[in-house]
């Protein structure tokens, strides 16, 4: 009984944390102009990539301890027909580790400074990966009127580990739940200092901020969930997580809304089906 405790505990773990290994298959040739350059922020600066010149404008933010690398197979294919802005968060990718705190909150506000900083103009399609979807939705509590649509691909659900430990005999809730706790602290540990430790180390504060959000919107917003069974996402955290984005979905759009759910693909859609996020971005140009 005990190996099976500790075995549900990695499952949680690793389905909701870690983030999946993917392969990247870019076959768009860089045909649209790419911008690089290290943006300032307050005393810091930030890698962007700024790809395309067309409106509308997109803003990609990715998962946790993500890069620009999380996006840039599909640059290329949005470039065509908006405006990527594209940037490594600080202490990730290209950006130094300045040690800044990691929630949220502080992610949107730094998101914000940058897009002010370099001039872009609002409002903007926000594109969001994981958990990542949690640093969206914050920003749009904080700026709701610079945001014309929302796409969040495989968002992680801020409630999805207690529902999950939840759905366990209570004799079984507080073992897993240690088993979790021990596993994520192994994790910790193998990590250097730097920016992705912080965000894993910041994750709680992340879901106490989103279970805080209380704000609705009219824009359109999409979903797009992956449903297809991996060796970190069982059958039940997958069943789970879409019940659970079904009602976020409802509680957060007044307007138009849609859950689009794919069985080819892993966490990484934007990678492994990248025709679906071009898809949900059109979709919202056509729903504004």
């Amino acid at each position: 009984m005990k190996k099976t405790i500790v075995a549900v505990g990695q499952r949680l773990l690793w389905g909701v944390l870690l983030l999946g290994a993917a392969a990247c298959h870019n076959e768009d040739e860089n045909t649209v102009p790419v911008q690089e350059e290290w943006v300032t922020v307050q005393d810091y600066e930030l890698y962007t990539r700024t790809i395309g010149t067309a409106t509308p404008q997109v803003v990609l933010i990715t998962g946790i301890g993500g890069s620009t690398d999380d996006f840039k197979s599909i640059e290329q294919r949005l470039g065509r027909f908006c405006t990527v802005i594209n940037y490594d968060r600080e202490g990730l990718g290209r950006s130094a580790w300045q040690n800044k705190p990691k929630d949220s909150e502080t992610i949107a506000r730094e998101l914000n400074a940058l897009l002010v900083q370099k001039h872009i103009t609002a409002p903007f399609i926000l594109v969001a990966h994981s958990i990542g979807g949690l640093h969206a939705r914050t920003f749009l509590a904080l700026y709701p009127e610079k945001v014309s649509g929302l796409v969040l691909i495989d968002p992680t659900p801020e409630d999805l580990t207690d529902t999950l430990i939840g759905q366990l005999p209570p004799e079984y809730q507080q073992p897993a739940r240690d088993a979790m706790q021990q596993e994520f602290n192994q994790l910790l540990a193998s990590l250097p200092e730097g920016g992705v430790k912080e965000e894993y180390k910041a994750i709680e504060e992340c879901y106490t901020q989103a279970r805080a959000l209380t704000n609705s919107t009219a824009v359109p917003v999409q979903i797009i969930s992956s449903m297809k069974v991996t060796d970190g996402a069982s059958e039940a955290s997958i069943a789970t997580a879409k019940q659970l984005r079904d009602a976020l979905l409802n509680e957060l759009c007044t307007g138009a809304q849609k859950h689009t759910l794919t069985y080819n693909s892993g966490h990484f859609i934007q990678k492994e089906a990248p025709q679906l996020v071009v898809d949900a971005i059109h979709w919202v140009l056509n729903n504004q």
